[in-house]
């Protein structure tokens, strides 16, 4: 029925809230709470409240027969979704478990068969849309994987307005958008007096591999000029490999480096999937953020000597092989090196929108 994070403002753990189903419909007389703690990944804590007598098994709405009814766990079927899985393998598996592990006929398994593939109206849609706005879809895959390209032609051609300026771009994926990923590429437009920020091209694909990162790269070549395509733009990644490494391939010329935002977030996530506790947090967190503004290179040394002999050496090791490489490519002295518009700590600019950063 929902979740909460514990606490509001610095979250420590989830919970989760069901309640119970009746014939009548849904019941608060008897529920239950599932805490998941981030310290601890593979710990979970049940909670139950209320009066346990109201959880009365009955059978299910379109059943024919008065049997009570049992529903399949999500493990099972996973593996009644797979093809490449028969059912009788699944019931050989599963044949010591209780009767919640096991699959029940050959129609369950059809159905989440094709519950697992995309159905033929969002194919037909998808085709329809190519066809009535030209120019838009660039091109659909379907096996063995689905990509999906598309973005704004006359947005990419405006960029040739703008090459007098420096022109900044951020490259992100995100995976709020439902059951697949969605990477954009976001563009600061200064030919405008505005300077908009607006997304020119997209990427649907259901898999994060870096071979649908090169062809989505690829695809944006196709319809950049050649001058901008080998100019020395900044593009500004979250720091994901395959996205980096992509772009590199196609647009060797690019100068790549990592939202200090994701950076960031990266360095609270290790730390509260460690243990650590708030002003935990709040120290090395700023560490990293006064890392990140160093005006020198001498001054980056300076302090990273310095905050090393207070890091405990799991922090020390895990900043040497995971972000020290980030950090040095992405602070203010190597952006103004580069010639990169000022960036600093507090002048940082985020916009988000569905998981996409721009700097």
């Amino acid at each position: 029925m929902g979740q909460t994070k514990i606490p509001k403002k610095d979250p420590r753990m989830t919970k989760l809230h069901y309640q119970i189903q009746q014939q009548t419909g849904l019941s608060k007389e008897f529920r239950k709470s599932v805490y998941k703690v981030y310290a601890e990944p593979t710990l979970v804590v049940v909670h139950y409240t209320g009066n346990a007598t109201a959880a009365v098994d009955f059978p299910h709405g379109n059943a024919k027969r008065p049997v009570n009814f049992v529903p399949t766990a999500k493990l099972v079927t996973d593996k009644l979704a797979d093809k490449n899985k028969k059912l009788a393998d699944v019931r050989i598996e599963s044949a010591a478990e209780s009767e919640h592990y096991q699959p029940r006929n050959l129609n369950q398994k059809r159905y989440f068969e094709r519950k697992s593939q995309i159905a033929t109206d969002s194919f037909l849609v998808l085709h329809e849309l190519a066809y009535v706005l030209p120019g838009f879809v660039w091109s659909i895959t379907t096996f063995p994987d689905m990509v999906v390209l598309f973005g704004l032609p006359d947005l990419l051609a405006m960029l040739d307005k703008c090459k007098q300026d420096i022109l900044l771009l951020t490259y992100d994926t995100t995976f709020n958008l439902g059951d697949f990923y969605i990477t954009t590429l976001v563009v600061q437009l200064t030919c405008f007096t505005e300077r908009p920020i607006l997304p020119v091209a997209f990427m649907l694909h259901e898999r994060k591999f870096q071979k649908f990162h090169v062809k989505f790269c690829e695809g944006i070549a196709e319809h950049l000029s050649p001058t901008i395509a080998s100019m020395s733009l900044h593009i500004c990644t979250d720091g994901e490999s395959g996205c980096s490494n992509a772009i590199e391939e196609v647009f060797p010329s690019w100068i790549v480096f990592n939202c200090w935002n994701h950076i960031v977030r990266d360095v609270e996530f290790w730390l509260k999937k460690h243990g650590a506790g708030k002003d935990e947090l709040t120290v090395y967190k700023s560490h990293v953020r006064n890392l990140l503004s160093s005006e020198t290179d001498e001054e980056y040394s300076m302090n990273r000597n310095s905050y090393r002999q207070t890091w405990s050496q799991a922090f020390a090791e895990y900043y040497e092989s995971c972000l020290e490489k980030r950090v040095v490519s992405s602070c203010k002295t190597k952006q103004r090196q580069r010639g990169t518009v000022r960036i600093s700590s507090e002048k940082l600019a985020c916009c988000e929108a569905e998981g996409v950063a721009f700097i």
